[in-house]
C-alpha cells in the first residue's frame, strides 16, 4: 500500500470540501449584502445571520487549507509489523465481532473515508478515543474501547 498515494486521496477529499466551503461562504456573503437581507425591523437578523455563516464557513475553509498544506509535507514512515502504532501508520483492526477496518493515523482530520485499491480506509486522529487506544500498541495486541455505552474488544491485526 503506497502511503503517498493514500495521503494524496485524503488531500483530494479535503480540497473538494474546501472548494465547497469557499463557494458556500461566498454565497452566504452575497446573501448577507443583498437588498433582501436588509432588516425590515429591529428584530430582523437575516443579514447578520448570513454574515456569521459566511465568516464561519470561511474560517473552516482556512482550517482545511492549513491541514492540506500540512498533509502535503508530512513525512511518511515505514512501519514493520513489530513497530508500535504512531503517526502515519496504517493499522488493520478487527473487532470481537469479526469486523475488520483499516485506519490511517494522521495528526488531524480523523473520520475521512477514502477508497484505495478497493479497500475502505478511514483517517484517524491520535486524540480520538480509538487513536488513544491504538498509539503505542503493536501488531497482535488487543484492547478494549467503550462504543455506544458498550465495552468492545479489538485486535490489531497488522501495522504498515
Amino acid at each position: 500500500m503506497n502511503k503517498r498515494d493514500l495521503l494524496d486521496l485524503v488531500v483530494e477529499t479535503l480540497e473538494k470540501e474546501e472548494k465547497l466551503l469557499i463557494t458556500a461562504a461566498l454565497s452566504a456573503k452575497d446573501a448577507a449584502t443583498e437588498s433582501e437581507a436588509k432588516p425590515e425591523n429591529q428584530y430582523d437578523t437575516r443579514g447578520l445571520e448570513q454574515s456569521y455563516l459566511a465568516g464561519a464557513q470561511a474560517r473552516r475553509a482556512a482550517e482545511l487549507n492549513e491541514s492540506i498544506k500540512n498533509f502535503k509535507s508530512i513525512p511518511l514512515h515505514l512501519f514493520e509489523s513489530s513497530d508500535p502504532v504512531d503517526l502515519t501508520a496504517i493499522v488493520d483492526v478487527e473487532s470481537d465481532e469479526g469486523e475488520r477496518k483499516i485506519y490511517f493515523v494522521l495528526p488531524k482530520r480523523g473520520g475521512i473515508r477514502v477508497i484505495y485499491k478497493e479497500s475502505e480506509i478511514f483517517t484517524l486522529s491520535p486524540d480520538s478515543p480509538l487513536g488513544v487506544c491504538l498509539l503505542g500498541k503493536v501488531s497482535g495486541e488487543s484492547f478494549e474501547l467503550k462504543v455506544k455505552g458498550e465495552l468492545r474488544s479489538y485486535l490489531i491485526v497488522n501495522i504498515r
